[in-house]
């Protein structure tokens, strides 16, 4: 388990607004470029829970460890959150959802070659889908793929994919649209990048969110708080800044 406390070196003063004076327990995975030990500032998405909690007054003891572990960990309490999760009916129940922290659509990449047009799942039949392993794209993709009505090959790794995007071995992938615009510009020379482009029709448009266990009794307060420190960087736009600087790279720049 890595632990790293995270402080903003943005130039920005944020008075406290609360009562708090701690540090908080957060338990989370690694996702690269969102996500990660090894990341500036831990990554883009923890940069900004970051933020928006150091803009009310709170600092961040932010431990790394295998997704599942960091939500178990947090559903008994052992931890103030874990981020970021799909806020799904079943994670409710033990968990009040913050506001939206991150939000990637998925798209399909394609070659800019290929004369590629979905409007509905019937319109992928005739095309060759790459997947990675341990991914849920959509209900409905995952059911064409576990009952064999799509042609589709499975590997461990999204670049894996891209490669054999590049090299015609299958014709569409899908990948969130921020991950996936930053693998491509930064895992491939530019003249491979050019190549490869993604329908502007989204499968689906997931949201990820800090999860507060219920079983803490402050769990609300602290949910209310991160929510005013979200919506307060948002509105000056720190999310969007840093959200381009993480396609560019940036967060893996000069560490």
């Amino acid at each position: 388990m890595r632990n790293i406390i995270f402080l903003s070196v943005i130039l920005i003063f944020f008075p406290a607004v609360n009562g708090f004076s701690q540090t908080l327990k957060v338990a989370t995975g690694e996702y690269s470029p969102t996500i990660g030990a090894n990341l500036k500032h831990g990554g883009y998405a923890t940069h900004m829970l970051t933020l928006a909690f150091e803009s009310q007054g709170i600092k961040l003891d932010i431990d790394f460890m295998p997704w599942k572990r960091a939500m178990v960990s947090a559903q008994k309490g052992d931890y103030d959150l874990t981020f970021y999760w799909f806020c799904s009916e079943e994670r409710q129940k033990d968990f009040h959802c913050g506001e939206s922290l991150i939000q990637s659509e998925i798209y399909f990449f394609h070659l800019k070659s290929l004369d590629f047009d979905w409007q509905d799942y019937d319109d992928l039949e005739p095309y060759f889908v790459g997947l990675t392993a341990g991914y849920h794209y959509s209900p409905e993709l995952d059911e064409l793929v576990n009952t064999g009505e799509l042609n589709s090959h499975v590997t461990t790794r999204d670049i894996d994919n891209v490669n054999m995007l590049l090299a015609s071995r299958i014709d569409i992938f899908p990948m969130t649209v921020l991950e996936g615009l930053y693998l491509i510009n930064n895992r491939f020379p530019p003249e491979s990048a050019e190549k490869i482009t993604y329908h502007s029709r989204a499968l689906l448009k997931p949201t990820g969110h800090p999860l507060f266990p219920k079983v803490n009794e402050n769990a609300d307060e602290l949910l209310q708080i991160y929510n005013k420190g979200i919506m307060e960087i948002k509105a000056k736009g720190i999310l969007k800044e840093y959200e381009q600087k993480m396609i560019q790279g940036w967060y893996e720049q000069d560490l």
